[in-house]
């Protein structure tokens, strides 16, 4: 079934909730040791800092209040459609039991008829064996000629009629098997989709009370900041100091929130629709899985642990880099790695920005992220090479450039095993 995704989270509200949670932190709690008393033109510039951080944070956190608005109002809708695909298919459901019990019954009725069949074709049997074999004997019987062969006529009519019927029983009783198989097999289609349909309908429900959560503690988080601000405002240097501090070490923790909601996406997504194998469309790499998706990309960061203090946690590593990033000029086409299906083509001013997620065969799922623009629809099948979006610098990026990323049953892993050796220009020799 290819559909709309089902699960859209918003990509700026949680972890803008973990920003403004953070400040109040920082804003709340004593200092574990007294700070050095910074210079007066530090202090005024500490105090714009934070300004500017928290102003920036709230205007953020308040857009991001406006599209949960909308998050939620999408999932309303989609409750509603799905709701009503569910109701149809199991509707369809009941037909099928209906219809297969119907057909028990013919099946059971035809069993019947070519078993009293057989006995009466035993039953011919016995009077055709319990005729004399002398001609002469059956015309002594019989009286005359004519009445014997009028008797044998008729038996031979009979047991003909009895075997052609029977027959004919039995080919219909074959053709009767063979559709009830099909629609058994129908009837398990529908029930699993169903089930996938119940399954994602709660998904939504459970996202619903999520996202109803986080709209909540976000408006409390926004009234907060505001008095944050308005005490920054004060000429709080220690107040600044700490806000900042508390600001930088979270960023990794924002950055981890919002790549985990994109993937939450792709992961419900492939639950309603998984993608099985398929030939490879004309052109396809046959040395290897993936090709670049810019191909005349500088790469700029390669995957693994990196000492970049915006990176999230993984493997172990206070930051990891869990992708490739690689650079072309601005609003250059980025091409996907290999086929696939759309799963997921979001947007977001937090972790990947604007990004596509693209379902392959094998478990195997790939994300584009910091996109100016998306050029593909969810449940939209792409070729290898095929354009999907445009370079672009959005979310946390620092100037354009792409962020490929490659995941297994959910899990990051380095991308440039499955490319052609040498990195994006080794790949055009």
């Amino acid at each position: 079934m290819t559909r709309r995704t089902l699960h859209r989270v918003l990509a700026g509200a949680v972890p803008v909730l973990a920003v403004l949670s953070l400040a109040g932190a920082a804003g709340a709690a004593a200092p574990a040791a007294p700070s050095p008393s910074p210079s007066p033109a530090s202090s005024d510039q500490l105090v714009q800092d934070a300004r500017a951080q928290l102003s920036a944070n709230l205007a953020t956190a308040l857009a991001a209040q406006e599209q949960l608005g909308r998050a939620l109002s999408e999932n309303a809708q989609q409750q509603q459609q799905l709701t009503a695909q569910l109701d149809a298919t199991q509707a369809q459901v009941a037909d099928l039991d209906t219809a297969i019990a119907r057909r028990d019954q013919q099946i059971q009725d035809t069993q019947v008829r070519i078993a009293a069949e057989r006995a009466q074709m035993a039953t011919l049997a016995r009077v055709v064996y319990a005729q004399p074999s002398n001609l002469l004997e059956r015309i002594a019987e019989r009286g005359n000629l004519k009445d014997v062969l009028i008797g044998t006529a008729d038996l031979a009519a009979a047991a003909q009629r009895a075997h052609e019927l029977q027959t004919e029983l039995t080919r219909d009783l074959s053709d009767l098997q063979a559709a009830q198989d099909l629609q058994r097999a129908d009837r398990q289609r529908l029930a699993t989709l169903a089930a996938r349909q119940a399954q994602s309908l709660q998904s939504l429900r459970e996202l619903q009370a999520q996202e109803e959560q986080t709209s909540t503690a976000l408006a409390s988080a926004i009234a907060h900041t505001e008095a944050e601000l308005a005490a920054v405002n004060g000429q709080n240097p220690d107040l600044a100091l700490r806000i900042l501090r508390e600001l930088q070490s979270g960023q990794g923790q924002i950055v981890g929130a919002a790549e985990q909601e994109a993937w939450s996406q792709a992961a419900l997504w492939l639950q309603v629709n998984p993608v099985g194998s398929s030939p490879l469309s004309a052109g396809h790499s046959v040395s290897t899985r993936f090709t670049w998706p810019l191909p005349q990309a500088t790469i700029t960061q390669g995957f693994g642990p990196t000492d970049l203090a915006f990176e999230p946690s993984f493997a172990g590593y206070p930051h990891f880099h869990t992708g490739v990033d690689m650079a072309e000029p601005a609003g250059s086409p980025v091409l996907a790695a290999d086929d696939g299906v759309v799963a997921v083509s979001n947007s977001g001013n937090t972790g990947y920005g604007n990004y596509v997620v693209i379902a392959h065969a094998s478990g195997m799922a790939t994300l584009y992220g910091h996109l100016a623009q998306s050029l593909v629809h969810v449940g939209q099948r792409v070729t290898q090479g095929q354009p999907i979006g445009l370079e672009g610098s959005t979310g946390n990026s620092t100037g354009p450039h792409l962020h490929f990323e490659a995941r297994v049953n959910g899990q990051p892993v380095d991308p440039t095993p499955f490319l052609p050796s040498g990195g994006p220009t080794a790949s055009r020799a």
